[in-house]
């Protein structure tokens, strides 16, 4: 027991040691941290969901000269007025190939002006000027490929479309910086859009060493505005700029913590204080649990100097910065959801999948209304439709077994295996209690078919038998649909469903595969991968799904993954590739239901080869991957 236990933790550790940081969708809605993108994809097929609101502030100081006619004394008065600015964002990510992610982000903006309440105001009723809206819509695809054992590259393209035109809100204040009915364009951020089109694309790198993965981005965005202005008339005016942004995380089991440097220089806006780079700093915290959902705490700090009046359009020709310029500071928060890190530890407990199906009378096929549980297993139950005999329940993945009981009749059972995501459909005939049919049997060798001898139990009920010398065996049961588990030393249990017949014999033989022992070793060349890549090919999927159902016969088995290439390339280059190409075929038996404690990996590159790397066929030998039974 003590041996199984350090084996048990010793394995947890290694996965977290291994595993990427739990990298959630940035603002681009592709993975990343906050204003970083990450090069590394998820698997193919999972999604993401995330809403967010981003609150800035910046102090905005103006002197006010107040003249006192009667006593003929000047006084100046020091206004503080503040910038507020709230981002909403609904953000969509999905990945649809290992090296494909999507994603769709939507925003809403809010823009206030809140006016210093001091006594020269005093006919100025009201605090604040808000204008509110939808602000853009943009959707992103990136790329993202292994480079070698260190580095992953790849690209992102966005484009970006306004739900809302380019307008700025008119101000009241009678005795401030502007005079009643300006418009307030000389704020850091007074357009909720820029009422035109833009595009972008970022060049990314990702490394991760240990527990650490670090982000780089350099790129390039594009921006149209158009706007009416009763001095300037109307301006339509395009911007380039060039995107840099540096990310660094550490990844713990429950929460990821990082920091990250952003700034967008705009080319054409040299010579402006204020608008040619804005930049900022993040840092924050992302808190998540095994269900895949997440929280993300983020601060920021705006690091732009900021003048507004020799931002001002109206001396500069040119239209506010596109997006702004970032405030003093800033706090986000965001809640989400990510399938890629959906994970439950335990045996039949690694992910969520459904059981549907019908019960019906088996010789009438009346619907019937019946409990559906789950024995072993904390599943509600629930109850099959009276009318049409369906039901439906939400379950733990793993192997399961499926009791159905309705008054009247035998109960009956089934084991059924159910993966991550899959919808697994099992119907019910149930027979009446006053009928009984036969079962007969063999039970043998899969290798040597020679018998076996074996107990032969049926699932749900309290019916069992032994086979003889010869194999051979029989039962006696109620009408209906069984499953039949046979258990034998030395041998993986077997299960079969047999449909019983009143007063008739039914036959079903069982083939038992030979148990995994420990130090066997199961090689396989037949496992591919893309040319330096550790993405596995699906043409070796069926290959990897024997597998899992070996092991999940077999649930107290602990495996070695071990890794070998061929002799092509760099031995530093193979022996981190094998690596990563073990760890590949990991990630695979844990998203198809095999627990993370029984797996570890290693990576052996070109060493141990078992034919000739001179010729190709000695090469497709050489590129292997061994599972080790402990």
């Amino acid at each position: 027991m003590r041996k199984a236990s350090a084996l048990r933790i010793l394995s947890i550790i290694l996965f977290l040691s291994s595993t990427p940081l739990m990298s959630f969708p940035s603002i681009f809605g592709i993975r990343g941290f906050y204003r970083t993108v990450s090069a590394y994809t998820p698997s193919a097929g999972s999604y993401s969901f995330f809403m967010s609101a981003l609150y800035q502030q910046a102090l905005v100081k103006d002197s006010l000269r107040f003249i006192d006619e009667p006593a003929g004394v000047d006084t100046m008065i020091c206004v503080e007025d503040r910038e507020h600015y709230l981002d909403g964002m609904a953000e969509f990510g999905l990945a649809i190939t290992d090296d494909i992610e999507l994603a769709l982000t939507m925003s809403y903006l809010v823009n206030a002006y809140q006016y210093d309440q001091v006594f020269i105001r005093r006919d100025y009723v009201g605090i604040m000027d808000i204008i509110w809206g939808p602000g853009d819509v943009r959707a992103s695809v990136k790329y993202g490929r292994e480079v070698n054992q260190w580095i992953t590259a790849g690209g992102l393209l966005w484009l970006g479309f306004p739900l809302s035109s380019a307008s700025p809100d008119t101000v009241g204040d009678a005795d401030g910086y502007w005079n009643t009915g300006d418009l307030r364009i000389q704020v850091r951020r007074p357009f909720l859009s820029t009422g035109k089109g833009s595009w972008g694309f970022l060049a990314l790198a990702s490394s991760e060493y240990g527990m650490f993965e670090g982000n780089i981005n350099l790129g390039y965005s594009r921006y149209r505005q158009e706007y009416a202005d009763s001095i300037l008339g109307v301006v339509n005016q395009s911007d380039g700029a060039v995107d840099f942004g540096i990310g660094l995380g550490l990844n713990s089991p429950l929460a990821t913590l990082f920091v990250e440097y952003s700034i967008k220089s705009f080319t054409s806006r040299k010579g402006y204080t204020g608008y040619s780079a804005p930049s900022r700093f993040s840092g924050g915290i992302r808190i998540f649990d095994e269900s895949g959902a997440y929280l993300d705490v983020v601060g920021e700090l705006g690091l732009t100097d900021y003048d507004r009046e020799e931002s001002d359009p109206h001396s500069t020709g040119n239209l506010p910065v596109p997006e702004g310029i970032p405030g003093d500071w800033g706090v986000m928060m965001a809640l989400g959801f990510d399938t890629h890190f959906s994970r439950f530890t335990g045996d039949n407990d690694t992910g969520i999948g459904s059981v549907v199906g019908t019960v019906v009378d088996s010789e009438t096929g009346h619907s019937l209304s019946g409990l559906v549980s789950f024995p072993g297993n904390p599943i509600s139950p629930t109850i099959s439709d009276s009318i049409t005999g369906f039901f439906s329940a939400p379950v733990t993945t793993g192997t399961l077994v499926v009791r159905v009981e309705a008054d009247g009749y035998v109960p009956s059972s089934a084991t059924l295996i159910v993966s991550e995501g899959q919808t697994v459909a099992r119907d019910f005939q149930l027979s009446s209690s006053s009928s009984e049919g036969s079962v007969i049997g063999t039970v043998s060798d899969s290798n040597t078919g020679l018998p076996v001898a074996a107990e032969v139990l049926v699932e749900g009920i309290n019916i069992s038998t032994v086979s003889s010398a010869s194999g051979t065996f029989s039962l006696s049961l109620p009408g209906g649909a069984w499953a039949l588990r046979t258990s034998a030393d030395g041998f993986l249990d077997g299960i079969r469903t047999v449909s019983v017949t009143a007063g008739q014999t039914t036959t079903v033989d069982f083939s038992l595969n030979p148990g995994l022992e420990s130090g066997e070793i199961l090689s396989f060349s037949n496992i591919y991968f893309e040319s330096g890549s550790s993405s596995i090919q699906t043409s070796s999927y069926s290959v990897l799904d024997e597998m899992v159902e070996l092991l999940s016969y077999d649930s107290e088995v602990c495996v070695q993954i071990v890794g070998y290439t061929d002799s092509d390339g760099s031995s530093s280059f193979n022996q981190g590739l094998s690596q990563r190409r073990a760890q590949s075929v990991m990630n695979y038996l844990i998203r198809s239901g095999i627990a993370d404690y029984r797996l570890s990996t290693m990576g052996m590159g070109e060493s141990q080869p078992v034919a000739s790397n001179s010729t190709r066929q000695g090469k497709a030998q050489n590129r292997r991957i061994e599972f080790r039974i402990l």
